[in-house]
């Protein structure tokens, strides 16, 4: 036995396959990078649903015998996912963030060239007037920086010659260049 339906039904299914596919994409919209690309999307696909409903309302009844309507009316279903890949979904959970103090220090006041050139700068001066040597913690604790972010500087003064290390201690090298 065929399935049998009408025309207006296929239209009213699809008119609501695209308004599910509109509260998929409204519930993903703080999810994503770019919510204007959703915003835009929901806006387009809440137009079609609506029209494609008041369509179903007014055309007159004709009976369908395909066994695939459900298909045609189930396809809309499928529209979030590339629209929801071009907002590129961001990997980072939704949830109340933890205030902490690396968080607040993240945000750099100025570009990390000029930073990074600083303490080419620093940390010689802070060597040289420390010489019995230092730690990398000792010296971030000199700089106010925690010692992760001048990895990158230590080890370019260290390429350079500037500076030397011992152990876990640097100097200043008084020897070469």
């Amino acid at each position: 036995m065929a399935l049998e339906m009408n025309f207006n039904t296929l239209l009213m299914a699809t008119g609501l396959s695209l308004g599910i596919a509109v509260i998929f994409l409204a519930v993903n919209l703080g999810r994503v990078k770019k919510p204007s690309v959703l915003r835009e999307a929901i806006a387009t696909l809440l137009f079609f649903a609506v029209i494609l409903q008041f369509l179903a309302l007014f055309i007159p009844l004709s009976e369908l015998s395909s066994a695939f309507w459900f298909v045609i009316a189930a396809l809309p279903l499928l529209l979030p996912a590339p629209i929801l890949m071009s907002a590129r979904v961001s990997a980072e959970p939704i949830g109340i963030a933890e205030d902490s103090e690396a968080e607040t220090k993240a945000i750099p006041s100025r570009s990390a060239q000029a930073e990074f050139n600083e303490q080419l700068g620093q940390i010689p001066r802070i060597l040289a007037a420390n010489p019995q040597g230092l730690t990398l913690v000792e010296i971030g604790e000199k700089m106010n920086v925690e010692w992760r972010r001048l990895t990158g500087a230590v080890r370019e003064l260290l390429e350079r010659g500037r500076i030397v290390k011992e152990e876990k201690k640097y100097f200043l090298n008084r020897t070469g260049s």
